[in-house]
C-alpha cells in the first residue's frame, strides 16, 4: 500500500513537472475507454441484429455508453472509493462521493430518455409524451447496461472464428415487414437456389437468441419500430467456399471470404424486391416505398398511373435525409416503376397509330 502511494506521488510529481494536470489524464483515459466501448457496442449490435440507421447509431451508442457508466456508478453506491476516478472533481470524502453518485444514478437515465427523443422516428411514430419518454430512460438504461456487459463478453468469443479464418462481413440494409420474416427467408433461399447456390437454415445458439431478443426489444422501443424477434442463419457453399447469411429484422449480413460475400450481396441486392421488406429505416421513406408498391400493384391491375405521380415521388425522395445506400435502393425501385410505366405507354402506341390510320383510310 505504501509502495502504491509512493508510485502515485511520483507519477503526480512527474506530470506536474510536465505541466499536465491529473484531471486531463483521467479525461483522456475516459475518452479512449468510451470510444472503445462505443466500437464494441456497435460491433455487438451488428453481430446480433445488423446495422442501425446511420443517422441514429451514434445516439444509441451514446445511450449504451451512458448505461454502462450508470452500472459503474451503481457499484459506487456501495464502494465509493472504487468509482472516485469516474466522477469529475470528486472530493476525498466518501459521503460526498455517495451523494454525487446517487445524483448521477438518478440523472443518467433521464439523459438516456432525452437522447431517445432525438431519434429520427420519435416524432413520427411514438405515441408517448415527452415526459413519458424521459422516464422510459430508466428501464432503457438498466437493460442497455446489462446488454453492454453481456455483449462485450460474448461478442469476442463469437467473432473469434471470423477473425481466425479472415472472413469478411457485407450486408444489405432492410426492414422486413411485420409478419413477413419467413417469406423473406424463403425469398433469399429461392434467389440463391436459382443461381444453384444451396443453403440450409440453422437456429443460432440459445444464449445468442436470448441476448438478441433483449436487444431487439430495446432497439425497437428506441427506434419506435416493430422488429421481429426472430433471427435465422443460412449456411451454404459457393465456389467451394463456405459462407453464412444472418437474417435479422433490420439487416441481411453475409459472412465469408470477401469475393464470396460481395458476390452474394450483389446477387441479393439485384433480386430482392420490396414485397417482403423495406430498404430504408425512416417512416417518411417507408411511405414512399409503400406508394411505389401501390403503383406497381395498380399497373398489374392494368390501371393508369400518371407520370406526374412519379415526379412527385422523386421530389419527396429528394426532401429526405437518407444514407446513400437507402437513397440508391429507393431510387432503383423508382427506376423500375418508371420503366414499367414507359413500357406500357410504348405498347399502346401501335394500337393508337393503327386506329388513326384506319380513320384516315376511311
Amino acid at each position: 500500500m505504501v509502495r502504491y502511494q509512493l508510485n502515485r506521488e511520483i507519477i503526480r510529481k512527474y506530470l506536474w513537472e510536465l505541466g499536465i494536470p491529473m484531471s486531463v489524464i483521467i479525461q483522456f483515459i475516459a475518452t479512449v475507454i468510451s470510444k472503445i466501448l462505443s466500437k464494441l457496442f456497435s460491433l455487438a449490435t451488428v453481430t446480433f441484429m445488423g446495422r442501425m440507421p446511420s443517422k441514429d447509431d451514434s445516439k444509441v451508442s451514446l445511450s449504451a455508453l451512458l448505461s454502462f457508466y450508470w452500472l459503474i456508478l451503481c457499484v459506487g453506491l456501495i464502494l465509493p472509493s472504487a468509482v472516485k476516478s469516474f466522477i469529475p472533481f470528486a472530493p476525498d470524502d466518501k459521503t460526498t462521493i455517495r451523494f454525487m453518485t446517487a445524483g448521477l444514478v438518478l440523472l443518467i437515465p433521464l439523459i438516456v430518455g432525452w437522447v431517445t427523443t432525438r431519434i429520427e422516428n420519435y416524432k413520427d411514430k411514438s405515441s408517448r409524451s415527452f415526459p413519458h419518454q424521459l422516464l422510459m430512460g430508466y428501464p432503457y438504461t438498466m437493460i442497455l447496461g446489462f446488454l453492454v456487459v453481456s455483449l462485450i463478453i460474448t461478442v469476442p468469443i463469437l467473432k473469434a472464428p471470423y477473425i481466425i479464418y479472415k472472413n469478411y462481413l457485407d450486408s444489405i440494409k432492410v426492414m422486413i415487414h411485420k409478419g413477413n420474416f419467413e417469406k423473406a427467408i424463403l425469398q433469399v433461399q429461392q434467389i440463391l437456389t436459382e443461381r444453384e447456390i444451396r443453403t440450409k437454415v440453422e437456429t443460432p445458439p440459445a444464449i445468442m437468441q436470448w441476448l438478441f431478443k433483449l436487444l431487439v426489444w430495446i432497439e425497437g422501443e428506441i427506434f419506435h419500430q416493430h422488429m421481429s424477434k426472430e433471427m435465422k442463419v443460412l449456411k451454404g457453399e459457393f465456389a467451394h467456399k463456405d459462407f453464412q447469411i444472418n437474417i435479422y429484422a433490420s439487416d441481411i449480413a453475409i459472412i465469408g471470404k470477401r469475393s464470396i460475400a460481395t458476390k452474394i450481396r450483389a446477387i441479393l441486392s439485384e433480386e430482392l424486391d420490396e414485397q417482403n421488406m423495406y430498404f430504408s429505416w425512416d417512416v417518411q421513406a417507408h411511405k414512399i416505398e409503400d406508394q411505389i408498391r401501390e403503383y406497381q400493384q395498380a399497373l398489374s391491375d392494368e390501371e393508369e398511373i400518371p407520370f406526374t405521380s412519379i415526379k412527385e415521388l422523386n421530389e419527396n425522395l429528394k426532401s429526405l435525409s437518407l444514407s446513400e445506400e437507402e437513397w440508391n435502393a429507393i431510387r432503383r425501385q423508382l427506376y423500375q416503376l418508371e420503366s414499367e410505366i414507359l413500357k406500357k405507354m410504348y405498347n399502346r402506341i401501335p394500337s393508337i397509330v393503327t386506329a388513326e390510320e384506319s380513320t384516315y383510310v376511311e
